[in-house]
């Protein structure tokens, strides 16, 4: 079994024991966007996507571009989207371009001055506020 496959059948599982227990969940996608396990859920309160690098080239593409638009596979319809401070500025575009094609909820952008992680951890704090149905 490769790492893939039990990551996926980890979710598998977890996602089978909230659906009957929990009122609201988070869930962290894996490698995130059109390819993830995680999209086997239809509906979300909200989605949110971290600051978006050169990772897992081999699988989500070469260029920050390609990856972004990979990422921006987890957008969902009726869903805000809660976007991370960018290091580069076209990965806005191609989110905001998506969101657009896919929902007619909201876009936010958080802009916390340069440090990514802290940005990342915020985008908490921003989901808590926005105002679930």
């Amino acid at each position: 079994m490769s790492f893939g496959q039990g990551y996926d059948i980890a979710v598998a599982i977890v996602i089978g024991c909230i659906a009957v227990q929990c009122d609201i969940v988070v869930l962290e996608a894996g490698l995130g966007g059109l390819l993830d396990c995680t999209n086997i859920i239809e509906k979300s309160c909200v989605s949110v996507i971290t600051s978006i690098s050169l990772d897992h080239t081999a699988i989500l593409g070469d260029t920050v571009e390609k990856i972004a638009v990979q990422k921006a596979g987890i957008i969902k319809r009726e869903c805000p989207l809660v976007l991370a401070l960018q290091q580069q500025q076209a990965v806005y575009g191609i989110m905001r371009e998506t969101a657009a094609k896919i929902t007619d909820r909201e876009v936010y952008g958080m802009m916390l001055g340069d440090i990514v992680q802290r940005a990342d951890a915020s985008l908490v704090f921003q989901m808590c506020v926005l105002p679930f149905p």
